[in-house]
């Protein structure tokens, strides 16, 4: 027994907490109460004949603290609204649509406003208590809105809050934590000033704010989402705060008269797109906080940053990725960090960049990483770096020497830099097709140890040009030459030193391969080089006195 009168208590108790909503009307309003709250849920007249409502405080007793969602939706007539300091809820789409309401007093209790809840309406200007803490998404989408006041409420602005293009004055008071995506999307006027209680600001915020010349941001400020302010076209200046450390995507893309920039200290990372399009920015500085430089092909954090000059890279930076500057054909200066390893493909090509220190820390350099560099007037390769990418010095006339302590050197790699005048082929590295292509080369060493010598290693890639080598020296180590010399390929100097040796080279005297000299044992020369016509002008056996007359051809 009792066990089922404690079971039947419960089920009472719980009968009483979840009631039955009572509904009912008072004057020309419907009202609703639900478990202990009072809302006003609509009008007992027509939405097209409703032209004004004044909201009780209290309403059988009890106090009207909400108004329930779509209450008075698309209620087209409706100019009066009075609204009681019991309020706290104004709930999504209450007022939305009621385009002849063109003004409204807040109450002081309201502590949220609902998606919609005033969208679409003629409201020229608003007030927000102290009391709100949320605006919800596109709360006050009014294209009449030419005024915002917010009265020192710690509030959090939500999506397309305040997405008005008429707007002529905004103050978001003292105490606003976030703004929201889009919520100034399309602002219309030259400055925005933001109070450093706001914390936050969401994607898209300020896309597209075409007058936008100057904005002040929150010193207390963490947060920029992606694109907040893409497309502010006018934005001339930003100084990101020490607090920020989210940066994200596209956050000032394409804002083409930015000039100046500060980064923050406590960024990351710059994301993909951060500044891409920022065509007048002609310097910037990478914060030793950051890590991180995001980029990627056909994309990267300064792309199309046509105008940029100088940047200085922190010391927290370890890699330098692909395509990072490679659309910024003015960049002329690079200070690199002693933190970076690697340099990513094509990172630096086709830039203008005159000197050229790479630290010591660096042991990698990508594809095509500075090809195309053609105004490099000085250029370090430290020892350090270990792989050479493809083309990755195409046509760096200034590079002079190889790194000792190279391993592999990629197709192209070195080609058309006309600085090298002696080369050193050794035997631990390994070299691409036409990695010395397409230059006059004085020597070439060959180290001893190496037992295959590709002459491909200076074939150049079409269109074709002059290439000239005064002498190569092959060692006794060396068993095999190979490779394909033709195109205006002259020697003046080939010297092989190997007793036994397989040529597998095919020369085409037709096409302008000519070796001047060429020393070589006898029997070297027998087996390899006395049918071939037109290619040798003159030959000088090493372990022989005899005269030996190269074979000729007449085409």
């Amino acid at each position: 027994m009792k066990k089922f009168l404690l079971g039947l208590f419960a089920f009472v108790i719980g009968c009483t907490a979840f009631a039955a909503d009572v509904k009912g009307e008072a004057g020309n309003l419907k009202w609703l109460l639900r478990n202990g709250e009072m809302s006003i849920t609509g009008t007992t007249e027509s939405k097209a004949d409703l032209t004004s409502i004044t909201v009780p405080a209290t309403i059988e007793g009890k106090t009207v603290t909400k108004i329930f969602k779509s209450a008075f939706t698309a209620c087209r007539n409706l100019v009066e609204v009075n609204l009681p300091d019991t309020i706290k809820i104004i709930d999504q789409e209450a007022f939305d649509g009621c385009s002849s309401l063109t003004e409204i007093k807040l109450p002081k209790s309201l502590v949220t406003i609902g998606n919609k809840a005033f969208s679409d309406c003629s409201l020229t200007e608003i007030v927000i208590p102290s009391s709100v803490k949320t605006i919800g998404s596109a709360a006050f989408k009014c294209k009449t809105l030419l005024e915002i006041k917010i009265q020192d409420a710690p509030v959090e602005i939500g999506k397309n809050a305040f997405n008005c293009i008429n707007l002529v004055s905004v103050d978001l008071g003292k105490k606003t934590v976030s703004i929201g995506e889009s919520a100034f999307q399309n602002y219309p006027l030259e400055s925005f000033e933001m109070p450093d209680s706001v914390k936050t600001i969401g994607k898209l915020a300020f896309k597209e704010a075409k007058k936008l010349r100057n904005i002040r941001l929150s010193k207390g400020l963490e947060t920029i989402g992606d694109s907040a302010f893409s497309g502010c076209k006018n934005l001339e200046s930003i100084e990101l705060p020490d607090s920020v450390k989210v940066l994200g995507k596209q956050a000032f893309a394409n804002c083409v008269n930015l000039k100046t920039v500060k980064l923050s200290n406590s960024l990351k990372s710059i994301q993909m797109a951060t500044f891409k399009g920022c065509s007048s920015i002609k310097e910037i500085t990478i914060p030793d906080s950051v890590t991180v430089l995001e980029s990627s092909t056909y994309d990267s954090c300064f792309a199309e940053c046509e105008n940029l000059e100088s940047v200085k890279i922190g010391k927290s930076v370890k890699a330098i990725p692909e395509s990072l500057f490679s659309s910024c054909p003015k960049l002329k200066t690079i200070e690199l960090s002693d933190s970076i390893k690697s340099i990513g493909e094509a990172a630096f090509s086709n830039t203008a960049i005159e000197s050229l220190v790479i630290p010591e820390s660096v042991t990698s350099i990508g594809n095509y990483a500075f090809s195309g560099c053609k105004q490099l007037q000085s250029v370090k390769l430290p020892s350090s770096i270990k792989k050479v990418g493809v083309s990755a010095f195409a046509y760096c006339k200034s590079i002079t020497e190889i790194p000792a302590g190279i391993e592999e050197i990629g197709e192209y790699a070195f080609n058309g830099c006309t600085g090298l005048e002696n080369i050193t082929i050794k035997k631990d590295v390994k070299y691409g097709k036409g990695c010395f292509g397409r230059h006059d080369i004085k020597k070439i060493i060959v180290e001893e140890g190496v037992e295959v010598f590709d002459f491909d290693i200076f074939t150049a890639p079409y269109p074709i040009s002059n290439l000239s080598i005064g002498e190569v020296v092959l060692p006794e180590s060396v068993k095999e030459i190979r490779g394909y010399l033709a195109d205006r390929f002259p020697f003046e100097s080939l010297t092989i030193n190997s007793s036994e040796l397989v040529s597998n080279v095919e020369f085409h005297s037709a096409l302008g391969c000519r070796i001047q000299n060429l020393y070589c044992k006898k029997a070297v020369y027998e087996a390899n080089f006395s049918q071939i016509p037109n290619v040798f002008v003159n030959v000088k056996l090493l372990d022989s006195d005899e005269a030996v007359v190269p074979p000729t051809k007449a085409y």
